[in-house]
């Protein structure tokens, strides 16, 4: 199975995904802004989350944030194998590089944390009073949001590190 994510061809295509994918997920989000959006995210804080949600249906957008979601339950799947596949298509061939196999658990684990991450937010949204937005459920999505951008991260320079030894000629 590594043998044909390790490919170019998989990198490309699950590259591409990925990339339609976060377009989409952008252009959904913005009017909500991103910059609430994504500290939204990580705030660990009911009461923002529950202003945010109160500012976005005063501003009449807040059925986009419930729409992000239906896109967004199949994006850590697209960036997950898009991270898999480019280390495994890097690590391949290289019998020193076996040591950095670990690695491939960090976009595995992200794209876990984002799938919990979508699962709460469908709970918040159950009652139309926000009384699902509770300080457990907040503090979990936030964690699991903290640790999918943190591995995520790890993930994108582990795979800029991996090309660097790959293809740069005083790298090996």
């Amino acid at each position: 199975m590594f043998r044909k994510l390790g490919t170019f061809k998989a990198v490309t295509i699950f590259g591409i995904l990925y990339a339609i994918s976060q377009s989409l997920l952008v252009v959904i989000l913005k009017p909500l802004g991103l910059g609430t959006f994504l500290r939204l995210q990580i705030s660990f804080s009911k009461d923002f989350t529950i202003q945010a949600f109160e500012l976005w249906k005063a501003d009449g957008v807040f059925s986009l944030y419930r729409l992000h979601l239906y896109p967004d339950l199949l994006h850590p799947v697209w960036y997950g194998l898009f991270l898999i596949s480019s280390m495994v298509y890097l690590l391949e061939g290289d019998k020193a590089a076996e040591k950095f196999r670990w690695m491939l658990a960090l976009p595995v684990i992200s794209a876990m944390g984002d799938c919990l991450e979508n699962m709460i937010q469908f709970v918040f949204l159950s009652r139309p009073d926000d009384s699902a937005v509770t300080d457990p459920l907040v503090f979990i999505t936030s964690l699991a949001s903290s640790i999918k951008w943190s591995l995520a991260s790890l993930s994108l320079l582990a795979v800029l590190a991996l090309a660097v030894r790959r293809f740069a000629p005083s790298a090996k």
